[in-house]
């Protein structure tokens, strides 16, 4: 088991390794200790949140290229910023071979 003071170190100390890429996740950023959050440590920070309309859209399009129409329609059927993208993603592979039952389908992903 490793100490708060001793994943720092890992972080950034003595022992900390030139070239490394670390990801780091959580659902709850606010409470994270400031320590960890600082530069150095994390530099950057993506926010991935539910999906705007002009992502639906375009995952949409993904999975059906040229149905412009019916992603439109698909897009409009969802609310915005309510939907994660992985949801999406499942359906859409579920009603592959169909882009028209995606469409009358939709609500179903609420």
């Amino acid at each position: 088991m490793v100490s708060f003071s001793g994943l720092l170190n890992a972080l950034d100390g003595v022992r900390s390794q030139e070239g490394r890429i670390l990801f780091m996740t959580t659902n709850h950023k606010e409470k994270l200790d400031p320590a960890l959050l600082r530069c150095g440590r994390a530099d950057y920070h993506v926010k991935l949140d539910y999906a705007s309309h002009t992502q639906m859209k375009n995952f949409f399009l993904r999975f059906h290229k040229g149905e412009d129409r019916l992603a439109e329609k698909f897009a409009r059927q969802l609310p915005e910023n309510k939907v994660a993208m992985a949801n999406i993603q499942e359906y859409l592979i579920e009603t592959y071979d169909s882009p028209k039952t995606a469409v009358r389908l939709a609500k179903t992903l609420l």
